[in-house]
């Protein structure tokens, strides 16, 4: 069944595919890849792609929201400024994150995604990635020093983690795939791939994320063998992880006893039970965009413009009248999927924001996201008028 329509653009939107695709895989967040004025190659494709979907079609109502609530929160950043004289160090830095939100929906708004090229896309993109986290992101590497730029070495040599490009939009493709025509021998590479990352990585969260679409593939084909695959390919990991990163694997079932996790759930009792009410009205208002973090959390100091939960940020950048409104045009983008794409795009989409502060911070989730609710939506109308 394909999942193009050809009636409007013709031509014009033959290598949309590819620039979406793209667009996702480079999409590396926070301060990865940027070597121009603080500018990454995502930047400027964004720009290039925003700019060519205003061509095609007016600007998206949830686009002007978006972008109206950054708005929202330049200006309370400017009167907080003034008002209660607090910093606002890195303001450029927050700001370009927000306006990534209402770019990325219009232009995956406007852009085509033509899912019968999917497979071909998604098996080249596997290999790639493979190939780059075995041989490419050896330490001191080129790879490597563009993804872990920001780390230590004492927290590579004693933690045993390092950061490589995100595969984010493979997960979200691989997802599709499912929802299309999916074929083995990606499953099998996805699955090789999802535990070469973790092990190199470490990166907990990113797996939980990787694995979903493993899953839905359990639950939506009734496919038990997977079921079994699964501990197999995690029955690999310990083989290759450190003790440190052994006992980060095994917390995943005890998340409580783990110290990342307590020293999270403290920082967020210290913003809601201390900062904030140090003023009141930001419980309001908030912040504004830009603003300052700063506290003392247990026996460290922590000083940037964010900690871990997006809800939470969203709360002190915003206010918890704006901060609703950004969640609720967030989730109801799903309401009318069927039920099962429903819970799983929730799923995808709240893991990194408990967590992490990712739903600004690493554009890749929305993209990825926003490309899922198009495909389904279309492919869901599709079905339902050849049935």
């Amino acid at each position: 069944m394909s999942n193009i329509d050809t009636s409007v653009h013709g031509k014009s939107t033959r290598h949309d595919t590819f620039w979406l695709i793209l667009l996702g895989c480079l999409a590396f967040g926070g301060t990865k890849g940027r070597f121009i004025a603080g500018l990454s190659l995502f930047d400027f494709l964004l720009v290039y792609l925003f700019i060519k979907s205003l061509k095609r079609l007016s600007i998206h109502r949830v686009s002007v929201y978006f972008l109206g609530i950054a708005i929202y929160g330049v200006l309370v950043s400017l009167l907080n400024k003034f008002a209660i004289h607090h910093p606002y160090n890195y303001f450029i830095a927050e700001f370009r994150f927000y306006l990534y939100v209402p770019m990325i929906f219009q232009v995956i708004h406007a852009l085509e995604f033509r899912a019968d090229k999917i497979n071909r896309y998604l098996t080249v993109l596997i290999i790639v990635y493979i190939v780059v986290f075995l041989f490419f992101m050896d330490y001191g590497g080129f790879l490597f020093n563009v993804f872990n730029e920001e780390r230590s070495k004492h927290a590579f040599d004693f933690l045993g983690r390092i950061k490589g490009p995100p595969v984010i939009m493979l997960s979200m493709l691989y997802f599709i795939s499912l929802n299309y025509k999916p074929k083995l021998y990606n499953t099998l590479l996805y699955l090789l791939l999802v535990t070469i990352v973790y092990i190199k990585t470490g990166e907990r969260t990113v797996l939980l994320v990787n694995l979903l679409p493993v899953l839905w593939l359990v639950y939506e084909k009734r496919s038990i063998w997977m079921l079994a695959a699964l501990p197999v390919a995690a029955s690999f990991i310990p083989l290759y992880i450190n003790s440190i990163q052994l006992k980060r694997f095994q917390n995943i079932l005890h998340p409580l006893k783990d110290p990342a996790v307590r020293y999270r759930i403290e920082n967020y009792r210290v913003l809601l039970m201390e900062k904030m009410p140090e003023h009141p009205h930001t419980f309001l208002t908030g912040f504004g965009i830009g603003s300052d973090y700063d506290a003392h959390v247990s026996r460290f100091f922590n000083r940037s413009y964010f900690l871990d939960n997006t809800y939470l940020m969203l709360l002190y950048k915003l206010g918890i009248i704006i901060a609703l409104i950004y969640i609720l045009l967030v989730y109801s983008r799903i309401l009318h999927l069927r039920l099962s794409q429903q819970i799983y795009l929730a799923i995808f989409i709240t893991i990194p924001a408990l967590p992490m502060y990712h739903w600004i911070l690493q554009p890749a989730y929305f993209i990825s996201y926003f490309l899922a609710i198009k495909f389904l939506t279309r492919e869901n109308r599709t079905r339902l008028h050849t049935s």
